[in-house]
């Protein structure tokens, strides 16, 4: 057996405390009546996904930068492999490859996809044919058929009080909730509006609370045009460079969804205003006066917009189970107890009530993992007075543990 000294001699590039990226997540799956867990990077870096067995958790869990490798190994001999340092550093060898470390092989890849997207003129439709159909007819099929879903479950439209100044969309995977969708937009048929600033979630970590870019979105219906000329005012209006982070739009789903149903249910020229959030319910001060000032800056550009506006937030509520760090398994009662708690939620911010929705975070250390929070919370600070109605709520299962993502619809409208 090979000494752990020799380690460094197998592995002389690799880091003598290998850290995972943050922006990581793990989601569980069986195979073949074995768990498996798959390590989702956002910015899909690799071309093929990192599977590994369940048992290797554990010891992915010490890859966190303070753990040497020798630390590691020591728990790799003890629960997976007792005579295999090779088979060690060929695992850690794999995880870099795949982008997965923090090291220069990532950096350097990181830099790559930063200057590419850069020099790109439109975003492209990052999960077309994944999550839903990437041929034109095809997509306006299946969007039909989540408008006829609603139809058979409740036949009349919702008919806005008078016009619609925001709305809050799921942004799951349109495969799991696109009834939930085709409910909230095709609200918008009647509308004029032209110009939609959607307020998504960055699901990675960013440098700032927002990201901005002003690259038009393809999508298979057709290219949705970014409002330059708003995001450009935006922008001077800041203080921080909020472009910083642009390739955070690169790989991004809950802005991209919304364009394909803007897109179907609107049959006229607009524009939107892509901006993705990021920061917890907990602000530093030095944050909060980040935040204050985008939202100064936001409502300052709105206000000196001639068009009517639309607000979206494409959000998602709670997460629930193992593939979300949970032990428990959801099950009726604890989905009721969700249920409550999403709905509390959506009074604090139909009452345009920051301090409330705040508490509600606070006090309960966000345990169901609402990811929505930064987009809802700068909704807030962004809703005119207007009549609030929830148009569905809904949660779907994501794995064979039962995992679940509670999401919810609802329109903002003047009398």
């Amino acid at each position: 057996m090979l000494k752990r000294a020799s380690l460094s001699q197998l592995s002389p590039q690799l880091p003598a405390f290998p850290k995972l990226r943050s922006d990581l997540d793990f989601q569980l799956i069986s195979h073949a009546h074995r768990s498996y867990y798959i390590l989702k990077d956002p910015f899909q870096m690799a071309e093929k996904v990192f599977l590994f067995p369940s048992e290797y958790l554990a010891i992915l869990r010490l890859f966190d930068g303070r753990h040497s490798m020798e630390d590691i190994f020591a728990e790799y001999e003890k629960h997976i492999d007792r005579a295999s340092a090779r088979k060690f550093v060929k695992f850690i060898k794999n995880l870099d490859r795949s982008y997965l470390l923090e090291t220069r092989h990532y950096e350097k890849q990181l830099t790559r996809l930063s200057r590419i997207f850069h020099e790109q003129p439109t975003r492209p439709a990052a999960y077309a044919g994944m999550s839903y159909a990437d041929d034109r007819d095809d997509l306006i099929r299946e969007i039909d058929n989540y408008e006829r879903q609603i139809r058979h479950s409740s036949p009349a439209p919702v008919r806005p009080a008078k016009k619609i100044m925001a709305i809050v969309s799921p942004h799951i995977d349109p495969r799991l909730g696109g009834a939930a969708y085709a409910s909230v937009y095709r609200a918008l048929k009647g509308t004029t509006t032209s110009l939609f600033l959607i307020l998504g979630i960055a699901h990675r970590g960013m440098k700032n609370q927002f990201a901005l870019t002003d690259k038009d979105f393809e999508t298979p219906l057709g290219v949705v045009n970014a409002d330059q000329a708003f995001i450009k005012r935006l922008a001077q209006k800041c203080t921080i460079d909020y472009f910083v982070d642009e390739l955070a739009h690169r790989s991004e789903h809950s802005i991209e969804f919304q364009t394909l149903f803007l897109r179907h249910f609107l049959n006229r020229p607009f524009t939107i205003v892509p901006i993705l959030c990021s920061f917890l319910h907990v602000l530093s001060d030095k944050e909060l006066e980040s935040f204050q000032e985008f939202v100064s800056a936001l409502r300052a550009t709105i206000a000196e917009e001639k068009r009517e506006l639309i607000l979206i937030a494409g959000v998602d509520l709670s997460h629930l189970g193992p593939q979300y760090g949970q032990n428990q398994i959801p099950d009726a009662f604890l989905l009721s107890q969700v249920e409550a708690f999403d709905r509390q939620i959506l009074d604090a911010l139909f009452a345009r009530d920051a301090k409330r929705l705040d508490l509600l975070f606070e006090q309960t250390n966000n345990q169901y993992n609402v990811c929505g929070y930064p987009a809802l919370r700068t909704l807030i600070e962004l809703l005119p007075p207007s009549t609030p109605q929830i148009i569905c709520y809904e949660n779907v299962p994501m794995d064979e543990n039962r995992s679940t993502v509670t999401f919810a619809g609802a329109l903002f409208s003047t009398q």
